[in-house]
């Protein structure tokens, strides 16, 4: 998914940052698009688009999809409409040498257990 809240130094999709890099299509169109059962949606930052997100879920849920979101940890999940049981959630949290560490927020205390 197109946009990042942060600018982590070792980034390996900066083209992410660029919102004019991208080809905007519908939670729809993206499902026409995946011929796989397994899915892995990343970016950018995908809660970076929330509301998207959360429309692509339940259309991938729909569709009987393996699916799995890849966020960078600066974005809380707390909403009840991305809690999913076929849903999993990777979280790369981003610590020091990101130079993004001091934007990690309130999930600071996530990054140090």
């Amino acid at each position: 998914m197109q946009g990042c809240n942060l600018r982590c130094v070792y980034c390996d999709t900066k083209q992410s940052w660029n919102e004019n890099s991208y080809t905007e299509m519908s939670p729809e169109e993206v499902l026409k698009n995946i011929h796989t059962k397994n899915v892995l949606i990343t970016g950018g930052e995908p809660l970076y688009q929330r509301e998207e997100l959360k429309k692509l879920l339940k259309l991938l849920d729909e569709s009987n999809h393996v699916i799995q979101v890849e966020t960078n940890g600066a974005c809380q999940i707390t909403d009840r409409t991305l809690e999913d049981e076929h849903t999993n959630w990777v979280v790369d949290y981003k610590g020091i040498s990101s130079g993004e560490n001091d934007s990690m927020g309130s999930n600071k205390e996530f990054g140090s257990h």
